[in-house]
């Protein structure tokens, strides 16, 4: 049986739990789109949903299949819960949501211990 838990672009009705999620998760982004994003928010545009990650190295993964360098947001996910947002755990490291206002959203600076260390073995590559 194959199970798509992360629901890109098909209708997937699926019963993922919503407990367990961690106080912070993490988004990439282009830096150009960083002031806009924290003045409107993240929305999932022609997807189901937004993919938020567990760790800043799992978004930095996530992020340079489509960006050389992906600026991090940091997800105030307590604050968004406890605003009536749900989360969902779609996976081991990969959380889904609908919609993230801009008030749950802070940029990871760029001198992060983890970024640098991942933007440093990328550009040995």
């Amino acid at each position: 049986m194959i199970r798509a838990t992360y629901g890109h672009s098909l209708d997937l009705e699926l019963d993922l739990p919503t407990d367990n999620i961690p106080d912070v998760l993490y988004w990439p982004c282009e830096e150009d789109a960083v002031e806009t994003l924290l003045e409107y928010g993240i929305t999932k545009g022609e997807r189901k949903h937004i993919h938020l990650s567990k760790t800043i190295a799992n978004a930095m993964e996530a992020g340079h299949v489509r960006i050389l360098r992906p600026t991090i947001l940091e997800v105030d996910t307590v604050r968004a819960i406890a605003e009536g947002h749900t989360i969902w755990r779609a996976g081991k490291t990969v959380f889904r949501c609908e919609v993230m206002p801009p008030e749950f959203l802070y940029k990871v600076d760029s001198d992060d211990p983890i970024i640098q260390e991942m933007v440093a073995v990328w550009e040995e590559e």
